[in-house]
């Protein structure tokens, strides 16, 4: 459970920020749709969805992703504030958007369809945010909250 002090309101401040500058890469990168079917039926899933997937791209623009970026890092901040960490401690999208990020996808106007599927951010109590990046993806240490000041 994370309870926001005066000490890490700061830390979770960068966190939330490096949750949403994540979410931002990886919603442009191409090929993004991978759900892991190494099927003849999964690889047409595979190349509808990445169709879908870049067709959502091409609507992004700089504008759509500051007010993203914004509107989910703000977002997660507001729900700690609250003591909804159950709701911010697990970020992700299996096929469809968490209401975190489809909510963040509305206000930007931002189809949701861009995000990559099968990936997952996790925030731990301390601060520190590990990301994993499609299916089978490895889970990596994005932000390291012992190496800010605190």
């Amino acid at each position: 459970m994370i309870t926001l002090t005066e000490k890490n309101t700061p830390i979770l401040k960068q966190s939330a920020k490096a949750i949403a500058e994540w979410w931002t890469e990886k919603m442009q990168l191409p090929f993004n749709w991978n759900n892991g079917d190494d099927s003849p039926t999964g690889a047409m899933t595979f190349m509808l969805g990445n169709m879908v997937s870049q067709q959502a791209q091409q609507t992004i623009t700089p504008q759509k992703i500051e007010k993203f970026k914004e509107y989910l890092s703000n977002s997660i901040m507001l729900l700690l504030a609250n003591r909804e960490y159950g709701s911010v401690r697990y970020i992700g999208v299996d096929y469809d958007p968490c209401p975190i990020l489809a909510n963040a996808c509305a206000e930007a106007d931002i189809d949701p369809r861009c995000l990559p599927v099968k990936s997952s951010i996790w925030l731990e109590e301390n601060g520190n945010v590990i990301a994993a990046y499609q299916y089978g993806g490895e889970r990596k240490l994005i932000f390291d909250a012992k190496g800010q000041d605190q």
